[in-house]
């Protein structure tokens, strides 16, 4: 029996705040999958711990469990397309579409100032987001701008222990609730750095611990996890901080672009 089965069955003996949240769930259904339980909570006017209790009393042990009963059930893919290869172009188009319209350039071209002014800069991610840390530390270095990237959670709290005011961070979540992520942001926001974060979710612990918040648009469920279209919100964000980077100085950056990649030059084969 799939989740909506079992709520439906159970419906009866809910009380009635559990009957606002069978209904959402119900009416919604895999959207629900894309939701922090925050989220949900502040969706329907519930407390959190209301949802918890739904969970548990219709056989899950929490509202993580009951996504995943979701996500393995529910309609993953709402693309609508002739072909898988007209859907993922059409998700590509959306996610990017969506990200542009969820972002604060203000807070964009903030984020991008403190790069600017920072001594030293990290980018944190674990799993997926790291390659997106990753990509982040290779477009900035051909513009002359040194990162450093941290994947493995024991070297990012070693790394964000030994940070100062005058250090940046930039965390990779899409979830904004990776543990080893928040713990290490934790770390460096206790040793004074400034947090800026690239998440799907503005009320995440990640988002609630961060100076400023870059919002993208692809929510994943557990089913999708590491998808391709996610990871294309995190690198439009890493390719607006860059350009944003280099407009504010063209010519060093033509400079910068010219020596890294004369550097490499005769690394390729007539």
């Amino acid at each position: 029996m799939n989740c909506y089965n079992t709520i439906e069955s159970l419906y009866p003996t809910l009380t009635k705040t559990e009957k606002i949240i069978a209904d959402y769930i119900l009416k919604e259904k895999s959207k629900v999958m894309y939701l922090s339980l925050s989220e949900l909570a502040n969706a329907i006017c519930v407390g959190d711990a209301s949802i918890v209790r739904f969970c548990r009393k219709i056989g899950y042990d929490g509202f993580q469990n009951l996504k995943l009963s979701i996500a393995q059930h529910g309609d993953v893919d709402e693309t609508s397309g002739e072909t898988y290869v007209e859907k993922i172009q059409m998700n590509f188009q959306r996610v990017v579409s969506s990200t542009k319209d969820m972002l604060s350039i203000q807070e964009l071209n903030k984020a991008i100032h403190v790069i600017k002014e920072a001594n030293r800069i990290v980018a944190f991610g674990v799993g997926s987001s790291a390659e997106a840390a990753k990509e982040l530390e290779i477009r900035f270095l051909r513009i002359g701008v040194l990162i450093k990237t941290v994947s493995d959670p024991h070297f990012q709290n070693m790394t964000a222990s030994i940070l100062n005011k005058d250090d940046v961070v930039i965390a990779f979540s899409l979830s904004g609730r990776t543990k080893d992520i928040v713990d290490s942001v934790s770390f460096a926001k206790q040793a004074g750095a400034k947090i800026i974060s690239i998440t799907n979710f503005p009320l995440s612990p990640l988002a609630a611990i961060s100076d400023y918040v870059l919002l993208t648009a692809k929510k994943e469920s557990y089913i999708e996890g590491g998808s391709l279209v996610a990871k294309i919100s995190q690198l439009y964000v890493t390719d607006l901080l860059c350009t944003g980077y280099s407009l504010l100085d063209i010519e060093k950056t033509k400079e910068m672009k010219t020596r890294t990649a004369s550097s490499i030059l005769h690394k390729s084969m007539e």
